[in-house]
């Protein structure tokens, strides 16, 4: 499937190539028929004055070709690069946009005399007079623009101010931005010693990274936020929820990251809280070569002795060598039973045939380690076609230890188990980004990126507690859990300017797989007499019994997704005001197939009911993290087929399924200009969807229902934005928009999976419905200065058939599943700030603040009385949306030595993260204050050290049962903690190396 992939996305970048190039062609023969070269001008302005103008010492290949002019646009001020400002020639329409970097190149000129025009928001214009270009060379050109709101008595002030870590450029794309949306700029990424893309996102105002994996902007769960990868959705890392490992991509290869708040008819229409828009990097102004090499350490994990087990084969990089797969000699899935007439000596051979790796053994943790590899390098190919590529080579090994504790109870405050877990866990992480951009000319570019992740993890649980119903035993468990996970996204992007249209096309074909693999997930259970001396007795059932109570358990997962989208943009007047039409579609198809199988181990008598000799199958006190009970007791000559040990198969037809779901949208939109002040921004997008699922249902006996899912849906989804400009620093702005929330594939499947951690089944739902969120949002932003903004607002939204994950109405054990809600509301209100220090003392300029402050409130509603006491409580607060959320920072930078700092600090308020019903209250995860803090500090010119220590408050990670059932929880109160543990602060130390070489 992947080779097909690949074969599919080369044709495209041949056909698309060959008709760009032939279109560039036309283009560039267009412009230089009807280019007038400009008449000499008057002397410079005052944009003259701040401009830098010489002959660029390299010529191009042909000194009788055509040149250019090049150069380098920057804040008066700051020094800040000004990012996407435009640069035209006088008296024509041909222009260009400034890099991430404040870069432009203006290539394919005749030789003569032109005029330069430097615009941006917020700035004063600039013109650039008398800039001679000559045969086969470049013009270099750099340009110092001033804030329209700075007052320069002189120009040496400029040399008496850094650059702070807020990016002018930035705060300027808010500010003209239709969208309510935040971000970070590459410079601000270079100044902050994140080491991944989690750490990146990890500053951002409103948003806070779960497990590393999982999004939450404004209090709202993953399942309401969203993901991209450059143009696309990014692949999940996990086949259940929304995640993406952040991790996996290096701070170095990110571009910028924006954060969308609002909705707006070109982006995605699944979300509900924010979409996260991941962008890295292509091409390269200079050839750059990177190295980095990092190590950290966390007490409690780093050089502790922890259990441990074989891993499989290729595990050190990630891979999985297949050698603890299901043996192919095993008969079909479903079918090693007794009752389908395998006898015990039969089923008992089948067991040899298994991976029978139950050794647990002692190691020491190593520190963790981090390295990548990077390279980036551009060229030219004739006097117009620009080439350039990048690629991070990655990896990554770390190891978490740490004791858990957890208690469950019923009916309120009445016990039913508890148990003490020693929970290590090691992950290894290897991956590759590859991009590459084909510039043809200033009107035409293609881009093709890849990114692939391999990863595998593994996990020792050793698990001991009581069961406190029933014959009230003391239970010693178990859990020997390794999985496999793929991700790889490959997209080719084109962007086109036809400039006699007035039109830019964007388009992109894009290919996501992912796969999930579970080989041999091993659980077995030893019990005694509760507060008993005696060793713990491993004691298989005789008759097939749960995954807990002796069990083998394999599954794989694999997603493919296709995705085509296209954008179109035209500029036209309005009132005779700059005005634009957004128009496009969009269309995603995905198919995904999932397969499980599970043996129960069971014991059978052999003769006259005798067993065969099991007197060592016990575990003392004191061995019970060292023991090889498990080696011996299932080891191959056990398995006998009178006596001894034997498999039963337990999969159930339920434990596969197979999905696919296709999305198919178009959109229209328009910013119309209603005045001075005014700006209206509205559209509509429209979607047809559809989730097909197929499975069946049974007791694994050959009679099984098939269960079929068809969930067609379609929807407008319409959108308005109004923004009104009091003057350039103090901007108010209202909209509304509506959005999808669709079921996860997994959500709608009849597989019930048993989850070790949290020690509870899940299925799912067949009945599942689409939800709808209107959103209503308001904000006001004031801009003291270009760098920096103060914005206060509120929101409101509201959803119809809400999706949440609850305990089955009568369980009195941990079984969820996941079910619609009629309705529910989430309002509030937020702050934020970014500000540099200099306000407050001249010594203060190098520092800076980015806070943000959310106040939420929300509620879940049912017509139905009684569903709503057996779900939790009626007017409860929505599942997952935490109360406030409360992000700030402290950043200092220093250019002239080379020192950079930040304070992070990060709180997220409680929040339902298990619905209850009748017997269990609701457990709410509490509060976890995060501290983290960075320093790094250049090391002559290539080189870099950098120092991170994270969670260096040591919070806890605690859920609490709302006991008293007000709604609510709180630590040490009536409330009943039911799981609690510290993962411990996180010290890391690094070095990077820089290496670049001349621009192209």
């Amino acid at each position: 499937m992947l080779i097909r992939a690949i074969v599919t996305t080369i044709l495209l970048y041949c056909a698309v190539t060959t008709t760009a190039i032939a279109q560039g062609s036309n283009d560039a023969r267009t412009r230089r028929s009807t280019q007038e070269t400009p008449a000499a001008e008057p002397p410079a302005t005052r944009g003259g004055e701040l401009a830098t103008i010489q002959l660029a010492p390299r010529n191009l290949e042909d000194n009788k070709r055509p040149g250019g002019i090049r150069g380098k646009l920057t804040d008066a001020v700051t020094g800040e690069e000004l990012i996407q400002a435009m640069v035209s020639i006088g008296g024509t329409t041909q222009g260009t946009l400034t890099d991430f970097e404040g870069n432009y190149v203006m290539d394919n000129l005749q030789p003569g005399v032109y005029t330069l025009v430097f615009s941006y928001g917020g700035y004063r214009s600039d013109t650039v007079y008398n800039i001679q270009v000559q045969e086969g060379a470049f013009t270099e050109v750099n340009v110092k623009m001033q804030d329209i709101n700075m007052v320069m008595e002189t120009v040496e002030i400029v040399s008496e101010r850094v650059a702070v870590t807020n990016n002018v450029a930035l705060i300027s794309d808010i500010k003209t931005s239709s969208l309510i949306e935040t971000g970070i700029s590459a410079q601000q990424i270079q100044n902050s010693q994140a080491r991944s893309a989690g750490d990146v996102v990890r500053n951002l105002p409103g948003i806070t990274i779960m497990e590393g994996s999982f999004v939450n902007i404004r209090g709202l769960n993953e399942r309401y936020n969203v993901v991209m990868l450059n143009n696309v959705i990014a692949p999940s890392t996990e086949s259940d929820k929304r995640a993406f490992s952040f991790n996996t991509i290096p701070s170095s290869m990110l571009d910028r990251v924006v954060v969308y708040r609002s909705p707006s008819p070109e982006l995605y229409a699944d979300m509900g809280g924010g979409i996260v828009r991941i962008y890295t990097k292509n091409v390269p102004e200079k050839n750059e070569f990177t190295a980095s090499l990092q190590t950290s350490y966390r007490p409690g994990s780093t050089f502790e002795d922890v259990r441990s087990y074989k891993m499989p084969g290729l595990y050190s990089l990630g891979f999985y060598n297949g050698s603890s797969d299901v043996p192919e000699t095993m008969p079909a899935t479903g079918t090693v039973r007794n009752a389908n007439g395998y006898s015990r000596a039969a089923r008992a051979d089948f067991g040899k045939s298994l991976d029978n790796n139950w050794a647990i053994r002692m190691q020491q943790t190593t520190p963790d380690v981090r390295a990548s590899l990077g390279y980036g390098t551009r060229f030219r190919v004739g006097n117009k076609m620009v080439i350039g590529t990048s690629t991070t080579l990655r990896y990554s090994q770390t190891h978490t230890y740490f004791q858990l504790k957890r208690e469950d109870y019923i009916s309120g405050s009445i016990p039913q188990f508890y148990w003490d877990d020693d929970n290590y866990s090691r992950n290894i992480s290897s991956g590759i980004l590859h991009n590459w951009v084909f510039i043809f000319n200033q009107n035409h570019k293609l881009e093709v990126k890849n990114f692939f992740n391999q990863n595998a993890s593994s996990q020792s649980i050793v698990r001991q507690g009581a069961n406190l119903d029933g014959n009230k035993t003391e239970e010693l468990r178990y859990s020997l859990y390794h999985e496999n996970r793929t991700v790889y996204s490959g997209q080719l992007n084109g962007n086109h300017t036809f400039e006699g249209l007035h039109t830019q096309v964007d388009w992109t074909a894009a290919y996501n797989y992912g796969s999930k693999n579970i080989p041999n997930w091993r659980q077995t259970l030893l019990s005694r007499v509760q507060d008993s001396d005696a060793p713990f007795y491993l004691a298989p059932p005789s008759l097939p019994g749960n995954l807990q109570k002796g069990s083998q358990f394999w599954a794989k997962n694999t997603e493919d997704i296709y995705v085509g989208q296209l954008n179109l943009r035209t500029d036209f007047k309005f009132m005779k005001r700059d005005a634009r039409l957004l128009y496009g579609g969009y269309y995603e198809t995905r198919k995904r197939s999932f397969d499980s199988r599970a043996f129960a181990l069971i014991y059978q008598a052999g003769p006259n009911g005798v067993y065969g000799d099991f007197s060592r199958l016990y575990v003392n006190e004191a061995d019970k993290y060292t023991t090889d009970v498990l080696e011996y007791a299932f080891a191959e000559d056990k398995f006998q087929g009178s006596g001894g040990l034997s498999i039963e198969e337990i999969t159930q037809p339920q434990d596969s399924y197979k999905a696919d779901m296709y999305v198919a949208a178009g959109y229209l939109a328009t910013e119309l200009p209603l005045g001075s002040h005014f700006k209206l921004f509205g559209g509509v997008r429209y979607e047809k969807s559809e989730q097909r699922l197929q499975s069946r249902i049974g007791t694994g006996g050959g009679n099984a229902t098939i269960v079929n899912v068809s969930n067609p849906f379609s929807i407008w989804m319409p959108t308005a934005t109004g923004t009104y400009r009091f003057s350039d620093k103090h901007v108010l702005r209202g909209s509304y928009s509506r959005t999808v929330n669709r079921p996860e594939l997994r959500e709608l499947a009849p597989f019930n999976f048993y989850n070790f951690d949290f020690n509870f089944n899940v299925r799912g739902n067949d009945s599942l419905r689409t939800a709808t969120i209107d959103h209503f949002e308001f904000r006001y932003e004031f801009y003291p200065s270009a760098a920096e903004l103060i914005t206060i607002g509120g929101f409101v939204k509201n959803f119809k058939d809400p999706i949440e994950s609850i305990q089955e109405a009568n369980a009195q054990f941990g079984t969820f599943s996941f079910l619609n809600a009629d309705r529910a509301q989430s309002y509030g209100v937020e702050l934020e700030l970014r500000k540099n220090l200099e306000f407050i003392s001249r010594s203060a300029r190098n520092f800076s603040i980015i806070s943000n402050l959310a106040l939420i409130q929300s509620e879940v509603s049912f017509n139905d009385p009684a569903i709503a006491s057996r779900q939790g409580g009626q007017n409860r607060p929505l599942q997952g949306q935490s109360s406030y959320v409360i992000n700030a920072g402290l950043f200092y930078a220093n250019k002239d030595k080379a020192l950079n700092a930040s304070v992070a600090y990060n709180v997220v308020g409680p929040s339902i993260a298990f619905v209850g019903n009748v017997f269990i209250p609701n457990t709410y995860i509490m509060p976890r204050h995060m501290l983290d803090l960075t320093l790094s500090k250049g090391l002559g010119k290539y080189t870099e050290l950098s120092l991170g220590i994270q969670n260096l408050l040591n919070a806890e990670m605690l859920y609490v049962q709302d006991t008293d059932q007000n709604l609510k929880a709180a630590r040490n109160s009536a409330d009943l903690s039911v799981l609690r543990f510290f993962e411990q602060p996180y010290f890391s130390l690094g070095l990077r190396f820089k290496l670049t070489g001349a621009k192209e």
